[in-house]
């Protein structure tokens, strides 16, 4: 497994809410959750019940895309990531465990909470970050 660059892995702890896209028989949906990045395994972690509508379009299409930004006014200080890979729904007692241990040390408002815990195996990133230079990209493949 290819190592991330030093900034995405720093743009991650600086953020803590994705957007989600998927979709199911040619019909885009989209949902925001809010995410723990599980460096040693590349993968986002987010928490959900299988019976949302994403959740369900999850359990059909396991093919996720996505993005994770803040609001700018200044065009110079734009920074966006973009994520592609596919996400499960974590079964396995010990793997659900560990998530939900990362999850909750970056959220432990949501301890107790009765969801699914999700896990996008990350394949693809792309930072773009203007602070660098306007249209700088940093790209990531698994």
């Amino acid at each position: 497994m290819s190592t991330l660059p030093e900034s995405i892995v720093e743009f991650f702890a600086q953020h803590q809410a994705l957007s989600l896209a998927i979709s199911q028989d040619d019909t885009p949906w989209s949902a925001n959750a809010f995410f723990a990045w599980d460096g040693e395994r590349n993968v986002l972690i987010i928490l959900s019940s299988p019976e949302t509508l994403h959740g369900r379009i999850l359990a059909a299409n396991p093919r996720v895309a996505g993005t994770i930004a803040g609001q700018f006014t200044d065009i110079s200080q734009i920074r966006g990531l973009q994520y592609s890979g596919t996400c499960q729904l974590l079964d396995e007692p010990a793997e659900r465990d560990r998530a939900l241990a990362l999850y909750y040390d970056r959220h432990p408002q949501a301890r107790g909470m009765q969801a699914g815990v999700w896990a996008i195996a990350v394949k693809r990133l792309k930072l773009t970050d203007n602070r660098l230079g306007f249209g700088t990209k940093i790209e990531w493949e698994a």
